[in-house]
């Protein structure tokens, strides 16, 4: 075979390494090298974090917008320590409860759960007191740049009311009876109070 032959060859497998390269670093680079916002879409912070949170949250709870605020704070000051992963679990005595969650869980679908996330319990003290809340939701779907047509598609999927039916069976089979509940490296945790003694701990041993 001839030099050149051999030259252009040499070449084209060179980019096509480099190309397979840069398509895991897409896939799985976040998660693995450093800070991740988007592994499971509800999930944020560092994959080795010491302090691994998991909350079961429903929108519509004050309790939750106020631990969603604490644990946002905590992130900030100290975003090699906390891994947070949210999870679904509305009450029943909250009747917007379910309707945030799948606006919530399809905002996820396209990649923006946590501005809505973020968003939802910033304006609770509004959305909460209204007979009918789309109108707001859909408000915050503007806002955060959800694809409309997808996003009317996607809260009539009964996919996304099973993942929130999952994440509810899941909760109470791990003991989850209210919001927020935590579980900090698999602990259970009630309440932002509890919550804030508990990663104290970790605070005292960093």
């Amino acid at each position: 075979m001839p030099k050149k032959s051999k030259k252009i060859i040499a070449v084209i497998i060179l980019i096509v390494c480099v190309a397979i390269v840069y398509t895991i670093k897409a896939v799985i680079g976040p998660s693995v090298m450093g800070f991740s916002t988007q592994v499971d879409g509800k999930t944020k912070g560092y994959k080795n974090a010491p302090v691994k949170i998991t909350e079961f949250i429903d929108f519509q709870c004050p309790a939750c917008a106020v631990g969603a605020k604490y644990l946002e704070e905590q992130i900030q000051s100290y975003p090699e320590l906390i891994r947070l992963q949210i999870k679904h679990y509305p009450l029943e005595m909250h009747i917007h409860g379910l309707l945030s969650a799948q606006y919530a869980e399809c905002a996820n679908q396209q990649e923006k759960f946590w501005s809505f996330h973020d968003l939802l319990f910033s304006r609770q003290s509004n959305w909460a007191r209204l007979v009918n809340a789309k109108q707001a939701f859909d408000q915050i779907a503007h806002e955060v740049g959800l694809n409309v047509d997808n996003l009317s598609a996607c809260l009539q999927d009964k996919k996304i009311t099973e993942i929130i039916a999952r994440n509810k069976t899941e909760g109470a089979a791990r003991g989850v009876r209210s919001t927020p509940s935590y579980f900090v490296n698999g602990k259970l945790i009630v309440g932002k109070q509890s919550l804030e003694l508990e990663i104290q701990k970790y605070l005292e041993k960093n």
